[in-house]
């Protein structure tokens, strides 16, 4: 069966940045290890991402579990410096657009969210963006996909995606969309021409 919908992931796709590189620069900056801010700040993050945390329990949390401060956590500032526009993406998907439906669907934080679509994703086009602090469901939840395609009435095998990590592709495939994880913009230029889209 045809393409008719294609979907996005954000962070690590369209924009460079995650929040693990958000982690490790806090880790080295504050000679925290890694591995135990990870396990503080992971799990926080999740939360944020599914709405079930806001900021000012999240950077509460944070201090009690690691004595970094609301400025320490540089939240808006470090994002303001590190997150870039992958151009090439984002301008695949503009072209991608004129002949298909194409949606986002992001673990994101409402935060991290807004701050994105002023910064880069306010003029892209697509019929929709699905972000998990929203919809409640958290990637690789097969609701996640579920959800983007009963609101866009489409069938799994009519629809692809495309994400950085490999769980969120694994996800998708055993909800039947066909998954590409996404390395860099040549490989994904490559999958696509696999597909007959280009």
């Amino acid at each position: 069966m045809a393409i008719k919908l294609i979907i996005f992931d954000i962070g690590g796709v369209i924009i460079d940045f995650t929040e693990d590189q958000y982690i490790m620069y806090l880790s080295k900056k504050y000679g925290i290890g890694y591995k135990k801010l990870n396990a503080v700040m992971a799990p926080l993050i999740r939360k944020l991402e599914m709405g079930r945390l806001t900021m000012s329990q999240f950077v509460r949390i944070m201090h009690k579990k690691t004595g970094l401060s609301e400025e320490k956590l540089e939240w808006r500032s470090s994002y303001a410096r590190m997150a870039k526009l992958n151009k090439r993406v984002f301008n695949l998907i503009e072209d991608l657009s004129k002949s298909y439906d194409v949606a986002l669907l992001s673990n994101i934080s409402s935060s991290r969210y807004h701050e994105a679509l002023e910064k880069f994703l306010d003029n892209l086009h697509v019929v929709d963006i699905y972000v998990s602090f929203s919809t409640g469901f958290w990637k690789p939840d097969p609701r996640a996909y579920r959800n983007v395609l009963k609101k866009q009435r489409v069938k799994p095998n009519e629809a692809l995606y495309i994400d950085n990590l490999i769980e969120n592709v694994k996800g998708a495939r055993k909800t039947g969309i066909d998954s590409i994880l996404f390395r860099n913009y040549a490989q994904l230029e490559k999958e696509l021409r696999k597909r007959g889209i280009a």
